[in-house]
C-alpha cells in the first residue's frame, strides 16, 4: 500500500493558487488546512477538483475568496479526507484558481489602505458604485461602520467575521472614496471576547449604506484620508 501523499509549508513560498494547480494536475483528494495569524480555512479536492470550502463564518466561494488574503500562514494538507458538503462542485476549478489570483493581486494593491485593528473607519454614505461587487459580509461591514464610533477590531467581534476580512473589505471601500479613518481606540478588546451576536442583515448590492461626510466628527489630531489619500 502507498504511503499517504503529505503536504506541508509557508503560504509565502507557496501561494493558495500554485497549490491549486499542483492538486489539480496530480489529481489528488482530500483537505488543504490554512492558517495565517487568527484566521484559518480549509479547501477540500477531489481527484484535482475543489469542490468545497469552508472558513470563518463563510463557506463556499465567500471562504475561497476570503481565503485568497492568506499572504502568510501555513498550509498542511490531509490525503482522502472527505468534505461533508460540496459547495462549489458547479464550479470550474480553473475558474475557481483565476478568481484567487485576481483577489491576491487586488489585495497587494490596496496593501496601503489596510486599517490597523485599532482605527476607526467611518462610512460616507451614498449608493455602491456599480462597479464595485460586494457580498452580504461588505456592506454589513459599512452599515456596522456608518456612525464612526468602532475600531476594525471591535466590528470584526460585532459582526462575527474575520478580522482579516473586515481589514480587506474596509481598504475596498477607501479605494472608491467611500470610507475614511477618523480615530484611534485606546482599549481593544480581545478575540477572546467575541459576543452572540445575530445574523449578518439581508441586503443587496443596490442598496446604499446610510450616512454621510458629516455624519460623524473626527477625533483631533488623527489623520483622515479621502478617496484612499490622506489630508491635513
Amino acid at each position: 500500500m502507498a504511503a499517504p501523499f503529505q503536504l506541508s509549508g509557508s503560504l509565502e513560498e507557496i501561494p493558495l493558487p500554485d497549490i491549486a494547480r499542483l492538486f489539480q494536475s496530480t489529481r489528488k483528494s482530500g483537505r488543504l488546512a490554512l492558517t495565517s495569524g487568527n484566521s484559518t480555512g480549509s479547501v477540500y479536492f477531489d481527484r484535482g477538483e475543489i469542490v468545497d470550502c469552508q472558513s470563518t463564518n463563510m463557506s463556499g466561494l465567500d471562504a475561497l475568496k476570503h481565503m485568497a488574503l492568506f499572504n502568510r500562514g501555513h498550509f498542511d494538507f490531509t490525503d482522502g479526507m472527505a468534505p461533508a458538503s460540496h459547495t462549489l462542485n458547479t464550479y470550474n476549478t480553473a475558474e475557481l484558481i483565476d478568481i484567487l489570483e485576481n483577489r491576491m493581486m487586488e489585495s497587494r494593491q490596496l496593501q496601503e489602505l489596510m486599517p490597523e485593528e485599532a482605527e476607526i473607519p467611518r462610512y460616507l454614505g451614498g449608493s455602491i458604485p456599480a462597479g464595485l461587487e460586494l457580498g452580504a459580509a461588505d456592506l454589513a461591514v459599512a452599515l456596522k461602520a456608518s456612525p464612526g464610533t468602532l475600531s476594525v477590531r471591535r466590528l470584526a467581534l460585532e459582526l462575527s467575521l474575520d478580522e482579516t476580512m473586515v481589514r480587506y473589505t474596509i481598504a475596498r471601500f477607501r479605494a472608491a472614496g467611500l470610507m475614511e479613518i477618523v480615530g484611534r481606540e485606546t482599549n481593544i478588546p480581545s478575540l477572546q471576547s467575541r459576543p452572540v451576536t445575530s445574523p449578518l442583515p439581508s441586503v443587496t448590492n443596490n442598496d446604499s449604506v446610510p450616512g454621510s461626510p458629516n455624519s460623524a466628527p473626527s477625533t483631533p489630531g488623527q489623520p483622515r484620508y479621502w478617496r484612499g489619500r490622506k489630508i491635513e
